[in-house]
């Protein structure tokens, strides 16, 4: 892709992306860890990429239609172009056709004009010689050889002749004074044509402008076109890599909401001790005498120490009656873990823990309820035996 198109393609992107209400593109996801790699934070800039998306698709569409359009008035300007250039040659042909009728009338012209001439320089010659003989008289008859009938014969004959010669000359005189006339029509005529057809190549000029613009306009429309798609194309597959971090961030979630589930079996122990009563088993002892044990007991030195089993944030932390000092921490989905008989607490409520963070140690307060510490498992308010979840061999 060259440069231009390049700077082209980024500057029909971020203004697409601007008027979706995101940044640029490459920040999509620089946006959601941002705020946070969030599901929702993914979904709002998914969202409104798809508006945007949306809008692009609608701009292509209006191209296309454009595209059409222009495609159309290409067509008409095409057709006009013939038409024009139709015109134009038949003009040419009738300009070429009227040169050879002026070329004939011409040739015409002078042919008539040098007749004309000729047929003056003869009537002159005659005109001439009868000036020489004079008009008949006596002298003429006594001194000529010929009679007066002959004279008088010769006299008339060429009077005849002269006045031929005359009319001839008026012939031609009318024919020269038309054919200037025609010449003079048709030059006019060939000027006429001469102005149709600068016309016509104006008009013609006019009608390639248009046309030339108009195929300006279609490619930047198809550029545009082919921009709008390049953008799409990418947004598309920022789409496409938005959809697959918020799935990563809705499967990195579920991993984080079933960890403690997924740790089963794996989980440290709370404390050091001896298992003194195991979940389910009647309890022999203490306020709870006669009843199923819902968690279990562990005898432990004074002053053990006691940890959380794994991270979570601390959901209670204070005296509870009928358990003492207790420490409830919510591991997340719903799971839970209940740590009472505590002689000491050092965690507060709303405190993070990590696995093996110290949440208090044991003491004398255990032996006023039962045989030592108890700790329970649940999900949700339901109570699960500790040992399946701790690793074997922990008590």
């Amino acid at each position: 892709m060259s440069l231009m198109k390049h700077t082209q393609l980024q500057a029909v992107l971020i203004g697409l992306l601007v008027t979706a209400g995101i940044s640029t593109l490459p920040g999509f996801l620089c946006q959601a860890e941002a705020r946070g790699p969030s599901a929702k934070n993914v979904s709002i800039t998914i969202g409104k990429l798809k508006e945007g998306i949306k809008k692009h698709e609608g701009k292509i569409l209006e191209s296309a239609d454009q595209e059409m359009t222009v495609l159309e008035e290409l067509e008409l300007l095409d057709k006009k172009l013939l038409k024009q250039r139709q015109k134009i040659d038949k003009l040419n042909q009738d300009l070429k056709d009227q040169a050879q009728l002026l070329a004939r009338k011409d040739k015409e012209l002078k042919d008539a004009e040098i007749q004309r001439d000729k047929i003056l320089q003869h009537l002159q010659k005659r005109l001439r010689a009868f000036y020489l003989m004079g008009e008949t008289g006596i002298l003429n008859v006594t001194f000529s050889n010929k009679t007066l009938p002959e004279l008088m014969l010769f006299s008339d004959a060429f009077e005849q002749l002269v006045t031929y010669d005359q009319s001839v000359i008026d012939e031609y005189r009318a024919t020269v004074n038309e054919l200037q006339r025609v010449k003079h029509a048709q030059e006019l005529e060939n000027a006429l044509l001469q102005e149709f057809i600068r016309q016509a190549e104006e008009e013609k000029q006019a009608l390639h402008q248009m046309h030339s613009d108009k195929e300006s306009l279609m490619k930047r429309i198809k550029t545009q076109q082919g921009l709008y798609k390049l953008a799409l194309k990418e947004m598309h597959k920022e789409e496409s890599n938005l959809n697959k971090t918020l799935a990563k961030i809705k499967r990195n979630a579920e991993i984080k909401k079933r960890a403690f589930q997924l740790h089963k079996k794996k989980h440290v122990k709370p404390v050091k001790g001896k298992l003194v009563v195991r979940f389910g088993e009647i309890i022999q002892d203490g306020l709870f005498k006669g009843e199923k044990a819902k968690g279990i007991t562990i005898a432990t030195a004074k002053g053990a120490a006691v940890h959380a089993i794994f991270k979570g944030k601390v959901a209670f932390a204070g005296y509870k009656r009928g358990f003492g000092n207790t420490v409830v921490i919510d591991h997340g989905f719903k799971y839970f873990t209940v740590t009472s008989h505590l002689d000491t607490i050092v965690v507060e409520e709303g405190d993070r823990v990590k696995k093996g963070t110290l949440i208090g140690s044991t003491g004398d307060m255990a032996t006023l309820f039962t045989k030592g510490l108890y700790f329970e498992i649940r999900i949700g308010s339901k109570q699960q035996d500790p040992l399946k979840w701790l690793k074997p061999g922990s008590y």
